[in-house]
């Protein structure tokens, strides 16, 4: 399941406050409001994970990354200042450059905001890819008779409506089952689920990586 939730980070990558005296003043939040892409930069670099546990050796890490573009994507950072996110209101928001129609619903917490996707789609039953279980954030729907789930895209972000750190992972499973062979790999706007390792099988290997690309308004 080839998860191209943000191609705008390879593209991308596309308080409020009143000070009087000491005193500080919030400002109402005015709707629609715009988040533009800042800066994008490396959070966590490339980890290695096979059964047996977490792989150190630097040479095997770089050797497995090598094989997804999603791994140096410090390399193509590119579109700074273009439209991210746009909140339609607290409850409503669309990831894009304005041209997208997928609402997400949005629910705060502190400084954290989970987007879910009015979107739905289908997750075959397949007991050799777990690629779902990588992310941290899941929202499933529903579960189809005779196997499948209905699922929604989540994302994350943390800051406030001025500005927004989106962490973007990076991550490139590769699991063998005899002599078949899959390998799915992205980007996308979650957080890395270690609850996934116990998962992996004799000659699983999995690497993921974390960018943190932050928004802000003009």
């Amino acid at each position: 399941m080839k998860n191209n939730v943000l191609p705008g980070l390879i593209y991308l990558f596309y308080i409020t406050t009143v000070i009087s005296g000491c005193k500080k003043e919030d400002k109402p939040v005015v709707f629609p409001l715009r988040l533009y892409a800042e800066k994008a930069e490396v959070s966590s670099s490339t980890r290695l994970f096979a059964k047996n546990g977490e792989i150190k050796d630097t040479k095997k890490i770089a050797e497995f990354s090598a094989n997804s573009a999603y791994f140096h994507a410090e390399d193509n950072f590119t579109g700074i200042g273009k439209l991210y996110v746009t909140f339609s209101s607290k409850e409503k928001a669309i990831f894009g450059d304005g041209n997208s129609t997928s609402q997400f619903v949005v629910a705060q917490s502190g400084d954290q905001f989970l987007f879910t996707s009015e979107q739905t789609s289908v997750m075959p039953e397949n007991q050799n890819d777990y690629t779902y279980d990588i992310f941290k954030y899941q929202h499933v729907v529903g579960v189809i008779p005779f196997g499948g789930s209905i699922i929604s895209e989540m994302r994350v972000g943390y800051g406030d409506y001025t500005q927004m750190r989106f962490p973007v992972l990076a991550y490139y499973l590769l699991v063998r089952n005899g002599s078949a062979v899959s390998m799915q790999s992205g980007l996308t706007n979650n957080e890395f689920n270690e609850a996934v390792l116990a998962k992996l099988k004799n000659n699983d290997t999995l690497a993921v990586k974390v960018y943190m690309m932050t928004s802000t308004t003009k």
